[in-house]
């Protein structure tokens, strides 16, 4: 009987000892099998991230902007080696060879290493005609500066349009006039007898608007920037030939902006972090960065001429409409003019002359503006009594005044972002990205930086297999929060 028992104990412990073995075998292979998986999704993310970590140092430093440049420095650029990035950081993230005495003092429970990756969608700073480059820049501002200014561009700017100030061209009003007033006093008189002669009370005015208003505008004109970009090597250029990168990804996963919002973030963001005259850093590849995405040239000099003009027309516009609602300077000019009129015996030319004599009035005015804005000072959008600057006399005498480093009113960079703000969104973002992409290339080891090389998300598959006979697959999208 003791026997029995004794039997029967053994094959019962031996049943037992089977059983729990093969549950702890089981319980240890099932916390291999899950231990594997979470360690695979932390591997995937590990590595995605540290690609990320990987972005372009100059292009963040300088113009606050993360992006991954996919030709690593190198000539070639492509997914290609973002993949191997990826895989790179799966096999230091996988195996131990960082662990002290890993051959010695452990067993690896796991024995993991990546089996391949797979990147399956990337986005470049430079898709979408660039929309990705603008947002980012956008929301590189967003956060530091309130909406105010933003607030004031826009009224600016419907002024400017609404009023029409960029429509005036004074010196066809000018000329009209004279060519009337000169066809017109002969009509009077008979055949043989001869009018008086006439001098244009304007003529000393004339010579402001027919000269490029930069050189009288910049004192040390001789000595602004002759700093050219290279049409062959700027991303519109290879985008019009279409050789450029293009991803597969968009920004419909995004918050939406509105256009205004966005437009006018970005064209703070390019007053900060591209110069303009007044504004300028050796190191820029044009020194007039910001004139030159308002006007689209290759050359500094050409940029800068551009905006003086387009200034010019402005203020003339400007000041002219003032002038014409001022009564007193209205009426000096009325009396003027049919003084010149009863002079020249011919009364009926007296409005004529007086709307020549405002006009050169206003011509002046706008060449003293545009002085005072390149001399770093100020002045209203619409002038008043106390803002304007020229009497009667000095400005039909073609008395030329120095500009003004103070005053009140807009200054330079507040008439920039009005042209930015009418400038087309598409055209404002190529030309920054142009003008960014030279200026990345004058720093060492990035000759051969591009935009359209540079990834700001991407989808990647990376595979994930352990000796012990497992596999997982991990899908992924990365990008700069």
């Amino acid at each position: 009987m003791h026997k029995n028992c004794s039997g029967y104990l053994t094959v019962y412990m031996t049943l037992t000892m089977t059983i729990l073995l093969s549950l702890c075998l089981t319980m240890i292979e099932g916390a291999r099998m899950s231990t594997i998986r979470l360690e695979s999704e932390i591997v995937a993310q590990i590595s995605f991230n540290s690609a990320l970590a990987e972005y372009h140092r100059e292009l963040m430093k300088r113009f606050n902007i993360f992006a991954i440049d996919s030709s690593y420095g190198g000539k070639q650029s492509g997914i290609s080696h973002l993949g191997n990035r990826i895989m790179y950081y799966a096999d230091v993230n996988t195996n131990l060879s960082d662990v002290f005495l890993s051959n010695t003092l452990y067993r690896d429970f796991l024995v993991m290493y990546p089996g391949g990756v797979d990147v399956t969608g990337v986005r470049y700073l430079s898709d979408g005609e660039g929309d990705v480059f603008r947002r980012r820049c956008a929301e590189a501002m967003k956060s530091d500066m309130g909406l105010d200014i933003l607030e004031s561009v826009i009224e600016w700017a419907d002024t400017v349009t609404s009023e029409g100030y960029e429509n005036c061209d004074l010196m066809s009003v000018i000329d009209e006039k004279e060519d009337y007033i000169e066809n017109n006093r002969r009509k009077i008189f008979e055949e043989d007898e001869v009018p008086p002669d006439y001098s244009s009370p304007v003529s000393s005015v004339k010579r402001f608007g027919r000269s490029g208003i930069l050189s009288i505008a910049v004192p040390d004109a001789d000595n602004l920037s002759g700093r050219t970009l290279r049409e062959d090597t700027i991303l519109s250029s290879r985008r019009a030939t279409g050789k450029i990168n293009a991803g597969n990804m968009d920004l419909e996963d995004e918050a939406v902006w509105e256009d205004v919002t966005e437009k006018l973030f970005f064209a703070e963001y390019l007053m900060r972090y591209v110069g303009y005259y007044g504004q300028t850093s050796d190191d820029d590849a044009l020194l007039y960065g910001v004139e030159q995405t308002i006007c689209g040239k290759n050359s500094d000099i050409d940029n800068l001429r551009g905006v003086a003009d387009r200034l010019f027309i402005l203020r003339c516009g400007a000041d002219y409409a003032y002038l014409m609602t001022d009564s007193t300077k209205v009426a000096e000019a009325e009396a003027l003019g049919t003084a010149i009129a009863l002079l020249l015996l011919t009364p009926s030319l007296a409005d004529p002359l007086k709307e020549l004599i405002l006009a050169g009035w206003a011509l002046m005015e706008a060449v003293y503006d545009v002085k005072t804005l390149f001399a770093g000072g100020r002045i209203p959008l619409i002038k008043s009594k106390s803002t304007w600057h020229y009497g009667m006399g000095a400005a039909l005498g073609g008395k030329e005044d120095k500009g003004n480093s103070n005053g009140s009113g807009l200054c330079y960079g507040d008439y920039l972002r009005i042209f930015m703000f009418l400038t087309g969104t598409k055209k404002l973002t190529s030309r920054a990205m142009d003008l960014i992409e030279a200026d990345i290339r004058l720093t060492a080891g990035n000759a051969n930086f591009r935009l359209d090389a540079c990834i700001d998300a991407f989808e990647a598959s990376l595979c994930v297999v352990s000796a012990y006979g497992y596999s997982y697959e991990i899908k992924r999208r990365a990008c700069y929060e």
